[in-house]
């Protein structure tokens, strides 16, 4: 990758160390139980993203210690095939996109 050197990359040995690094307010989960859409929530600049695995997704400990942080992407209908990758490019993505309208916006009003 010839963007490598750009990246900041943090690497935890576990996820209690993950936890010790990383401010709680800082972190916004995302999972298919999560009651509130990605939509109705302005992710901060600086915010972590945090997923769970391909195969089970958050743990359940997570999900319930955490309630009010945790989101879902917004689908139609009841069917929901969306692999790690993806739902983790689409919320990049669409948090990225809220962001760059917000400092537009902020821009446009100085």
């Amino acid at each position: 990758m010839d963007y490598w050197d750009l990246v900041d990359l943090w690497v935890h040995p576990g996820w209690r160390y993950f936890r010790e690094a990383m401010a709680r307010e800082r972190c916004w989960y995302f999972s298919a139980h999560g009651e509130r859409s990605l939509w109705d929530v302005e992710v901060p600049d600086g915010s972590c993203l945090v997923f769970g695995n391909e195969r089970d997704g958050l743990p359940g400990r997570i999900i319930e210690k955490h309630r009010e942080r945790i989101l879902r992407i917004p689908m139609s209908g009841p069917v929901r095939s969306l692999n790690l990758a993806t739902a983790a490019g689409i919320v990049l993505y669409d948090v990225l996109k809220a962001q760059h309208h917000t400092r537009t916006k902020a821009g446009a009003s100085a």
